[in-house]
């Protein structure tokens, strides 16, 4: 198991927590704070160092995620009804994708993750006229759901 695999098994731990209804995220520090946690885990359970880092500085900005060394950033977004509307969620979301291009230009064979939890669907409903699809922004993934009203995405730089 590399820090790839461990970053996998993190979000579908973390993410489980949702899922069955035992924890409402309501921050995005929730999100990478559960991933973080189950990470160590999971590195420690395969023996690997303990090289996952919440925030560090990298090429200019500071990532949410980065597991190993420098294979795998992981950038965080949360959404939900009351946050400043879908226009702001928008262009927050854009800036992150950004952010893991540069990593991508720094770092070429890092694996480039944006993570994102749209609680109340205003951002994950195909049919909406503000659905943030990911083949758009050239991002390999798709829209999962998480809870009655809730919807995750995992997409990758390609």
């Amino acid at each position: 198991m590399g820090f790839s695999e461990v970053f996998d098994a993190a979000v579908t731990a973390a993410l489980g927590y949702s899922v069955n209804d035992q924890f409402e995220f309501q921050s995005e520090a929730d999100i990478q704070a559960l991933i973080f946690h189950h990470a160590v885990t999971f590195a420690e359970q395969a023996s690997l160092p303990l090289k996952i880092h919440a925030e560090p500085s990298k090429v200019g900005a500071e990532p949410d995620l980065v597991l190993g060394d420098d294979e795998v950033f992981v950038e965080i977004k949360l959404s939900k009804s009351n946050s400043g509307g879908y226009k702001t969620a928008l262009r927050n979301w854009h800036k992150d994708i950004e952010k893991l291009r540069q990593y991508r230009k720094s770092f070429p064979s890092a694996r480039c993750v944006f993570l994102a939890v749209d609680d109340g669907r205003y951002l994950s409903n195909p049919s909406s006229t503000n659905f943030f699809d990911p083949s758009r922004e050239k991002l390999k993934g798709g829209w999962k759901p998480l809870r009655s009203a809730s919807r995750f995405l995992t997409a990758e730089l390609s």
